[in-house]
């Protein structure tokens, strides 16, 4: 066997490589051959055969990387390795190599400026510098400690440290805060990195947030108001908001994170309406905590923190998508001039105005919508679960994506159609109503005779009725023809 570096030294940041020859200088084949390697570094070895058999006189020769991210510091590199046949050797202690390389590393430094930003707008200002703030910097290769100590304009400078990569952090009185720094320096570079302070933003800031709705729905778009004050006597410059949980769809207004920013006035007030989509993973019955940090340059140490807390119940499902109509094949096919059906590419266009139903498993209607001019549709929110839908007019469904969309989730759904002309498709028809109970009106009660007749059949009630309204009438006519009388024999004394 025999072992070399490719090179005689390497930086501490690089790769080492590793060139292995194996020979079988035996009368018989070296089957099953493995390979142990030792060292401060772990080798990576190119494939091999599997199983890894030498014949007798036959040589393989192997490659492996070397990773010195283990090396603690420069000087030489000893690896050593060792193969293992699968069979007796007459002359084992010839089966190990090693090979020694040098590792190096380069020097470098940067310097800058602890400043504390006053305004809070991210840039340094000549007379924001820091005096007596200690900088720490951690890393390297070799990797090591390293601190200074600002002058008095905040200046520090590590020079001739080791290469490679750094967290810088700071530490002042009088409440700064600094935010850990990421440098990587290299030979020659001259790099500079500020590091910013800032005192906590309650200091001058008072922010309340609270849902607009003691209770929301999953996957809802849910109304919160934010109030914010400035109480210092600098003008706060792109205030925004860095929520946990929110999404695309959310709604933050000048707070959102990735715009311009709110400014607010010494003494002002701010009150900003914003939406959060209440996610999925949050459970019914159970209360979410919105959590927002809030600051001009990014969340950091020194940002300030308020929360809004609403109670979940379940989310709705909602489908949208969109309608496009089929118009056939948009190029010919070879050769050239000769259109084949169903050859090309499929045109299709946008196609407004189309009536589409959503059904329940009964066949009920439970929602409805019209694609507007850009063929796009969306059902008012409706409760998950299985339904079927359809178009309403002289089309027919040619396609659909998804195509087995039967299930409506908790949340967003999505569904484009084509649609090309077709026979007249009407709603389903509701499901008939149950039948309802014939209602018995009570029978009537004649007040004129309050005794009971005794029982007897409907002929005998009904002639009884008959006989009481003719005496009812011979009574009356008697009266009146006796009244009658009784006035003429009057007025024949009188004369």
């Amino acid at each position: 066997m025999s072992l070399r570096f490719t090179q005689p030294n390497y930086d501490i940041r690089e790769y080492a490589y590793l060139r292995l020859v194996v020979t079988n200088v035996g009368a018989g084949p070296a089957p099953y051959i493995t390979l142990t390697t030792t060292g401060p570094a772990t080798a990576g070895w190119e494939y091999t055969p599997n199983p890894w058999v030498l014949e007798p006189g036959a040589s393989t020769e192997i490659g492996a990387s070397v990773p010195l991210d283990t090396v603690q510091d420069a000087g030489p590199l000893t690896m050593t390795v060792t193969a293992h046949p699968g069979a007796p050797d007459a002359e084992p202690v010839d089966n190990t190599a090693g090979a020694t390389t040098m590792i190096t590393y380069r020097r470098a430094g940067f310097s800058g400026t602890a400043f504390g930003d006053l305004n809070r707008d991210g840039v340094r200002q000549p007379t924001e510098g820091i005096a007596g703030a200690q900088v720490t910097a951690t890393g390297g290769r070799p990797a090591g400690t390293y601190r200074a100590r600002t002058g008095p304009d905040g200046r520090y400078a590590f020079d001739d440290i080791p290469a490679g990569n750094y967290t810088v952090t700071a530490e002042a009185a009088g409440g700064w805060l600094f935010e850990p720094r990421s440098v990587d320096i290299d030979a020659g570079q001259g790099l500079v990195a500020d590091l910013r302070g800032t005192r906590h933003l309650s200091e001058v800031l008072a922010v309340t947030m609270g849902f607009d709705h003691e209770t929301n729905r999953v996957a809802e778009r849910a109304p919160l108001t934010i109030s914010l004050t400035n109480r210092g006597p600098l003008p706060l410059t792109r205030l925004r908001a860095w929520c946990v949980g929110s999404d695309w769809d959310s709604d933050w207004g000048p707070l959102h994170m990735y715009g311009e920013g709110l400014t607010l006035a010494p003494a002002a007030t701010a009150v900003v309406h914003a939406r959060m989509t209440i996610p999925l993973t949050a459970r019914p019955g159970t209360e979410y905590r919105l959590v927002c940090r809030f600051d001009t340059v990014g969340p950091g140490p020194a940002s300030i923190e308020a929360s809004a807390v609403t109670r979940v119940t379940p989310g709705l499902a909602t489908l949208s998508g969109d309608v496009y109509e089929n118009e056939g094949f948009s190029i010919s096919c070879w050769p050239l001039g000769i259109t084949i059906a169903g050859c090309g590419y499929p045109s299709f266009h946008p196609k407004p105005g189309i009536r589409l139903y959503l059904a329940d498993p009964s066949g009920k209607v439970a929602a409805r919508a019209v694609s507007d001019d850009l063929g796009r549709f969306e059902f008012p929110p409706v409760v998950p679960g299985k339904y079927t839908y359809g178009i309403v007019g002289p089309w027919k469904i040619a396609r659909r994506q998804p195509h087995d969309l039967d299930t409506l989730v908790v949340g967003p759904n999505n569904l484009r159609l084509w649609i090309e002309p077709g026979p007249e498709q009407r709603e389903p028809s509701p499901p008939p109503l149950p039948a309802k109970p014939t209602v018995v009106p009570p029978r009537q009660v004649h007040v004129a005779h309050p005794t009971p007749a005794p029982p007897s059949d409907g002929a005998g009630d009904l002639a009884r009725t008959g006989v009481d309204a003719a005496w009812s009438t011979a009574i009356g006519l008697v009266a009146v023809l006796f009244g009658a009388l009784l006035v003429r024999r009057g007025r024949r004394s009188t004369r």
